[in-house]
């Protein structure tokens, strides 16, 4: 009975039963494929600190390089990388995400964000909220103790995005 539950929330997704929702989602299927074509084109990668010159690299392999690479400048440049797709995706994703929340409005849900919610949890996002916030406030001083022993172990650096990875990595990881 469980697992049909699920089923039927997640078949549910795809009967939306609204001509005007329909309509919504064929445009964000051709936005939505426009914006991955544009970002699987990107050129990524990172400016090599000592060198000067770019080395392409996926999204991925940029991350591991945050986690394994002994040179901090490294880090730092792949994070810079990695920084790049945001600004390259901005525009395209803001209009994709006015149109998720004029599509899940159109269903009766507050925003895309309570649509994708219920439909996958089976309650909206304002309950799943009060979970996140009991979980973060029960975890931050657990948090908070784990940083300060990290930059105490590391030094303050170690807190540095591009850095974090990099000094919590295990020998095998590096």
């Amino acid at each position: 009975r469980r697992v049909l539950k699920i089923m039927e929330r997640t078949f549910a997704c795809y009967n939306t039963n609204s001509a005007e929702a329909d309509a919504i989602q064929d445009q964000l299927t051709k936005l939505e494929g426009e914006l991955q074509a544009a970002r699987g084109g990107m050129k990524l990668g990172y400016t090599d600190p000592a060198t000067g010159s770019f080395n392409a690299c996926s999204s991925v392999q940029l991350r591991t390089r945050m986690r394994t690479s002994s040179d901090e400048a490294e880090r730092k440049a792949c994070f810079e990388g990695v920084q790049t797709i945001g600004p390259f995706v901005a525009e395209r994703f803001v209009e994709i995400v006015r149109l998720r929340n004029r599509f899940a409005r159109a269903l009766g849900y507050e925003d895309f964000y309570d649509y994708k919610v219920t439909q996958s949890e089976g309650f909206g996002k304002a309950q799943l909220f009060a979970m996140l916030d009991d979980l973060e406030q029960r975890t931050r001083s657990t948090m908070e103790a784990a940083r300060a022993r990290l930059a105490s172990e590391k030094g303050p650096e170690a807190l540095e995005p591009w850095n974090t990875g990099y000094m919590l990595a295990g020998e095998t990881t590096r």
